[in-house]
């Protein structure tokens, strides 16, 4: 895209001398000069506010996917090289059972392995290579040419891409915040966008809004702790709460009821979902609680509720306090978009 300006933009022309890097070289140029280009970034924002272009008044978060120029059979994927594996092993036993099962080689002669074996033990090392290489970045795919891309649902599918994330200014439409990062949702990106915002003005405005890609427990809690003012559309909640019945659905996740007395959640059919574990999000550092229906076989409305929670029953993970859910959306009332 910015290889592209440089080719059309008059701004760009003349700033690039005719010179026309490409797509290679404009990575380079960022990647050596990335903590001296978000400086350059500060300063106009800092400069906007100082000509008064910036009210900080309302400022609205959102973000784009944008695809990584690799391809996603360039990557390494665990579920794949997984499958893979299993198959090596399985052909690997049968050769070695072919070996055994022969008659014993004359004495003195050493047996060589057939080259075909060589080969998929050769193949199989790489496997073990590659999912190590996946183990130790903490992720299930991996691209080998571009690694700080992420697999993200875009609107061409499933693809490497990376999160761009920017919060504008009401007043004159001025970038106020931007960042680039390798979260699949925005789900998490509310309140370390503001952060950014303040980092970058000196101040937060009085209002931030944002979409329903937006809403979780945890952020809101968050916020709520800064004492920053947000508005989210909380009423496309069923999404992020694991939900599939969706806005209206009886089975929504605002239609079922927290005991918080027994910890366990109510169902609108009255079936109780009860505390299984914790699952942490290792880059955030959040705990989600996870609960669990154990009537998952008897229960009639099973397809119409939750995802399948891995075989037998259907979990709910419990995003935040919903306490704060619930005053949240109160306090915002008419303010919901």
């Amino acid at each position: 895209m910015v290889e592209k300006a440089c080719r059309q933009h008059v701004g760009l022309l003349w700033l690039t001398g005719l010179h026309y890097p490409d797509n290679n070289t404009l990575w380079r140029f960022y990647r050596d000069n990335r903590k001296a280009l978000k400086q350059v970034f500060k300063q106009a924002v800092r400069l906007a506010v100082k000509g008064r272009l910036v009210g900080m008044v309302l400022n609205a978060v959102d973000g784009t996917k944008i695809m990584a120029d690799v391809s996603r059979g360039s990557g390494l994927h665990q579920k794949d090289l997984e499958h893979l594996l299993r198959r090596l092993d399985k052909c690997l036993d049968e050769v070695f059972e072919q070996i055994e099962g022969a008659e014993v080689v004359e004495q003195g002669k050493e047996y060589k392995l057939p080259d075909k074996l060589t080969e998929k033990e050769m193949l199989r090392d790489f496997i073990q290579e590659g999912l190590g290489e996946l183990e130790k970045e903490g992720v299930t795919h991996l691209s080998l040419t571009d690694r700080d891309a992420r697999m993200m649902k875009t609107g061409e599918g499933v693809k490497f891409a990376y999160n761009a994330q920017a919060v504008v200014d009401a007043k004159a439409g001025v970038i106020v915040g931007a960042e680039v990062v390798q979260e699949e949702s925005d789900n998490f990106e509310l309140v370390d966008m503001i952060e950014e915002v303040e980092e970058n003005v000196g101040e937060v405005a009085k209002e931030t809004v944002a979409d329903g890609g937006y809403f979780s427990g945890e952020e809101l809690k968050r916020a709520e702790e800064k004492r920053y003012e947000v508005v989210v559309n909380v009423t496309m909640s069923g999404k992020t709460e694991k939900t599939e019945g969706g806005v209206g659905s009886e089975f929504d996740i605002w239609n079922f009821r927290y005991d918080d007395g027994k910890d366990v959640w109510i169902c609108p059919k009255g079936g109780v979902l009860r505390y299984e574990g914790d699952k942490k999000r290792k880059d955030k550092g959040y705990v989600v609680r996870v609960y669990r229906c154990q009537d998952y076989n008897e229960c009639e409305h099973r397809c119409g509720g939750f995802r399948h929670g891995g075989g037998k029953d259907y979990g709910l993970q419990r995003w935040g306090d919903r306490y704060h859910l619930d005053c949240s959306r109160k306090r915002l009332g008419s303010k919901i978009i």
